[in-house]
Formats: C-alpha cells, structure tokens, sequence
C-alpha cells in the first residue's frame, strides 16, 4: 500500500495467497486505486476481491496472472487501465462495473477461459484488442449506447455464434476477424463505417442483416467485396 494525503493506492503485492480480498481502509484511510502492474505475474493467484471505494485499476494491474479464476469489480470504478487482466488463460468470471466511463486497449486480451462479458450502457467505445483471442467466448452483451467497435476487439473470438450490433453504432472496424463459429450478423441502419474484411476468416457466416434501406446498404459496402467475406 501506498499512502497520500487523504488516500491509499494497491502500489503491489509479493504474497502467495492464493485468495486476496483488498482492504476497504488501511491506516485509516480509504483504499481508492490499484496502480500498475501491482498484481502483475502473480502466479498463485486465483481469486480478487476489490472493495466499494476503489474508482481505478492501473494499466496491467493483473496482467499475467495465469491461474486468476475469478475477479470482483466494485460499481465505484470509473476506469480499467490497458492490459489489466491480459493473459488471465484461466479467468472465467469477472464484471464490468456499471460506472465504467473508460475502458483502456486490450483488457481482457487472450483471456481463453472467458465464456460470456456484459458490457454496461456508460461504455460507448469498445477500444482495439479488448477481447482479443478469447477463444472460449460465447456471449457478449453489448451496450445500448456503443458508438464503436475497434479494430481487432473481438478477432479470433472463436466460439462466438451471432452478433447483433446495437441501434447506436456508427463504426465498425475490422474487428471479427477468425470468429470461425459466427454464423449471423445484424447490423444497424445507424453504421457509417463498415469494414467487411473485418469478417475474414469468419469461414461460418451465412448471414448477414442490415435494418437500413438497400440505398444505404450499397453506399456502405461501396468498395467492399461482400461476398467475399469468408472467404478472405
């Protein structure tokens, strides 16, 4: 622990338990952050609970942590830092809190245990390899008020079966390449960007819907070979 003024940050740990409950207050003030790379290669490591007044988690917090199962977010953290749980290979359950404003690149990037991530409405931009290679991931919950879905955020995501892009995103950028088990797609008349090879590899997909006019559709697959998206 570090201590400030009026606050305390996770400045690291060197334990070996196996179970780690951070302190609400130590010393008599409140814990409020968990800086970088405190956590990091962790190797014993299994489960993390953050308490209720903790509002940021330092880029690669937890990156490394190869037998972290389980984390548990307290709905006081506004930020997630880049890579805080990247190559987590055991991580099955964890929660975006709900206050969430700014999610950084690659945070759950090659979780391979991860099956299913709800994503809260205040997030509007999923940023460039969030969910990269998360090979076990099955369900994802966008949120209502998504603008963007970046580049590779979702690439290798390969047990993903269908995607239904909210009403709100404009961009969508190549960021579903080698989901090889997705089979659908439904897009929103909303899209001004629609990058198809994004789809590459996707050696499943039948189907692809868009909820806006045919006249929109051709001016946004203008220069794109649509047919060509699995087979890329």
């Amino acid at each position: 622990y570090k201590e400030y003024s009026r606050e305390v940050v996770v400045e690291g740990y060197s334990g070996k338990i196996k179970n780690v409950e951070i302190k609400k207050v130590y010393e008599g003030k409140p814990v409020t952050g968990i800086s970088r790379n405190a956590f990091e290669n962790c190797q014993t490591l299994e489960t993390i609970i953050i308490p209720e007044g903790v509002t940021l988690i330092g880029d690669l917090a937890f990156a490394s942590c190869i037998n972290l199962k389980e984390a548990v977010l307290p709905n006081t953290i506004t930020s997630i830092g880049r890579s805080v749980f990247e190559s987590c290979y055991k991580l099955e359950k964890v929660n975006i809190p709900i206050n969430v404003t700014d999610l950084s690149d690659q945070v759950f990037m090659n979780c391979i245990s991860l099956k299913s991530i709800v994503i809260p409405d205040n997030i509007t931009r999923i940023p460039v390899y969030t969910f990269y290679g998360c090979s076990s991931l099955e369900t994802v919950v966008f949120p209502s008020n998504l603008q963007q879905i970046s580049t590779d955020s979702f690439t290798g995501c390969s047990n993903l079966l269908e995607l239904i892009i909210p009403d709100k995103v404009t961009m969508l950028e190549s960021a579903f390449k080698n989901c090889t088990k997705l089979s659908s797609i439904i897009l929103p008349s909303s899209l001004i960007l629609f990058i198809s090879e994004g789809f590459s590899g996707c050696i499943n997909l039948q189907s692809i819907k868009f909820k806006g006019t045919e006249g929109q559709w051709n001016e946004l697959i203008k220069g794109h070979d649509i047919h060509e998206i699995n087979n890329s």
